[in-house]
């Protein structure tokens, strides 16, 4: 048998900017903090109390008003004439969560106003990127006089030209660059040139929120702001907005609308979103307050399952129902789907970490070092690869393209990129072999051209070399901490600086001459380690599917410097009740610290 492969090279440990002694002290006595996470919240751009309450705020009705929105006013008054004269709406939404949940609220809300709305996801493999071509012969058949479409259609000027000339009027809703503004009635994007809304960042689900507010207070139907906000969570979330500004407020208020529905009795007022309980179930989510990892990595790839190996209709009929029944239904059907994604998606990763070895043991023989790991397969199911590129992402170090090839030469991929990098951008210069492409700054998509695929890769790694040339990873740490500073007064001021996730990464905490005693592989993949701190008290950490690659560095009785994360530890505990986790993201020699 091959002999197992050697660990990967220990990284480089390097501290942020911390806070001046004095600048820490004063701010964590005037905030209440932990003085790890005084310099946590100093990093942030927090000096006082009037900018900790800024970033902690929950209250929605600080956001910006809809109507600042290019177009907004249009869209509204077109919605107000559907209404009043009884025509069709068609909501066009996407086929990824952030799709899904700015459809299905916008569906909810139309539908609840009056208008005679129905909801349409596009089809993955039949129907690809954007706008669909089937959703205009939908709009026929069904008599539709108007379609709203949500995530989509600021690249399908085309096809809304050609609904403009049957008759059909076309309201978008995006928030993707568009490089020719489409001509429908309406174009509601903070994208736009020429936008006076004061913050670009807004997700699908976000903007067509603000369709829905605007839309009740012109009917004098002034709407709750936080109604609709757990939608908007899960969507700016699962979509890698930066979770700055008004996403930082949304997100949260979600988040804490969210987790009260959750535990909204079966049938009460309060269980209008039934489609949370009922996934937080087949999820196995605790009760209790729901974080930004729950939704990015608990719920939102379930939601996403269906949509990758096929049609997104279960999850959008999840999101639109309001029938328990239904939708627990619904919800276990998504599940089996998710279970065949993740045998899937398992197999994918397994083959492209393959590739991405014999990649960088062939760079280096040709003395390259690479600063982006290109990768293609035969039979890759496009729709599970920027899960599995992700998961590559945080192995390696590396931004990460993954494509399935076609017997001609083509193929469609996913990519997906580090805190800092815009791999939206790095497609935009590579655009000459690819038939489209689009995405955000760190997920992308792409369908390639034929034969286009050494010449493709080659120019993609051309444009990123590896800094250094080492081979070593450069870790970043946020902040430098002692075993005494673990503890729950440390996790309970660190989640306020929460949500966590682009933009507002999860800090990444030194702690420095630990010595391990014990190392233990758990269900084959998991690494738990035991060591004793600089307090001399004995601790655990655990790493998840990486226990291969990070076995081989943890020395018994030899001191070393391990970077965590901590976390609510809710295992086999009461609802309610946590203690503080140790999350391992990577360790190495004491002396790497600098």
């Amino acid at each position: 048998s091959a002999p197992p492969p050697a660990p990967a090279p220990a990284p480089s440990f390097h501290l942020r900017e911390a806070a001046p002694p004095e600048e820490k002290r004063r701010l964590a006595a005037e905030l209440s903090l932990p003085p790890a996470v005084a310099d946590l919240a100093w990093q942030r751009g927090i000096r006082g109390m009037a900018d900790w309450e800024e970033w902690t705020s929950v209250d929605v009705t600080e956001q910006h008003d809809p109507h600042l929105l290019p177009d907004m006013d249009l869209a509204v008054d077109r919605l107000l004439f559907a209404r009043e004269h009884g025509q069709k709406v068609l909501v066009h939404g996407d086929y990824d969560v952030d799709g899904l949940t700015g459809a299905a609220l916008l569906y909810r809300a139309l539908r609840g106003l009056g208008l005679d709305a129905q909801a349409f996801v596009p089809h993955r493999e039949r129907d690809g990127y954007g706008l669909s071509r089937r959703a205009l012969e939908h709009s026929r058949e069904r008599g539709c006089s108007l379609v709203v479409t949500v995530d989509c259609g600021s690249s399908d000027g085309e096809l809304i030209e050609e609904m403009a000339l049957g008759g059909l009027d076309t309201i978008v809703t995006d928030h993707h660059l568009a490089t020719e503004r489409p001509e429908a009635l309406a174009f509601v994007s903070p994208m736009r040139s020429g936008s006076e809304y004061p913050f670009e960042h807004l997700a699908g689900s976000a903007i067509a929120y603000k369709l829905a507010l605007a839309l009740h207070e012109a009917l004098g139907r002034p709407q709750a702001p936080e109604t609709w906000l757990d939608y908007v969570a899960l969507g700016t979330v699962a979509d890698v907005m930066p979770l700055k500004g008004e996403n930082r407020l949304l997100v949260r208020a979600g988040l804490r609308e969210m987790s009260r529905r959750l535990t909204a009795r079966r049938g009460s007022r309060e269980d209008v979103h039934p489609a949370w309980r009922a996934l937080a179930r087949v999820a196995k989510l605790p009760a209790g307050e729901l974080s930004a990892q729950d939704l990015a990595f608990r719920l939102a790839p379930r939601l996403n399952a269906p949509g990758r190996l096929g049609s997104a209709r279960p999850s959008l009929d999840l999101l639109c129902a309001t029938d328990a029944d239904e939708v627990d239904s619904l919800a276990r059907r998504i599940e089996e789907i998710n279970e065949r994604r993740r045998k899937l998606e398992g197999v994918i990763t397994e083959d492209a970490r393959e590739a991405a070895r014999r990649r960088l043991e062939r760079a280096e023989r040709e003395n390259r070092h690479l600063g982006i790991l290109v990768l293609a397969g035969e039979g890759w199911q496009p729709g599970v690869l920027g899960i599995s590129a992700a998961r590559l992402v945080e192995e390696f170090g590396l931004p990460v393209l993954l494509m399935g090839l076609e017997a001609d030469g083509s193929g469609r991929g996913s990519g997906r990129g580090q805190e800092g990098q815009d791999m939206k951008k790095l497609l935009d210069g590579a655009c000459a072999h690819l038939e489209r492409h689009g995405g955000h700054r760190r997920a992308v998509g792409f369908n390639l051209k034929a034969g286009h695929w050494e010449s493709f890769s080659r120019e993609l790694e051309d444009c990123l070399p590896a800094p250094g040339g080492d081979g070593s990873c450069r870790l970043l740490m946020d902040v430098a901490v002692k075993g005494s500073e673990l503890n729950r007064d440390f996790l309970d001021g660190l989640e306020q600086l929460g949500p966590f996730g682009e933009g507002n990464p999860e800090p990444l905490l030194l702690l420095r001459r630990a010595v391990p005693t014990d190392a233990r592989v758990l269900k084959g993949c998991h690494l738990r380690i035991e060591f004793l701190a600089d307090d001399g008290l004995r601790r655990r950490a655990i790493v998840f599917g990486r226990a291969e690659q990070l076995q081989g560095r943890v020395e018994p009785g030899v001191e070393t410097d391990l970077c965590l994360r901590v976390a609510r530890d809710t295992y086999q505990r009461r609802p309610g009740e946590h203690g503080v986790a140790l999350h391992l993201v990577d360790l190495g020699p004491a002396e790497a610290a600098s």
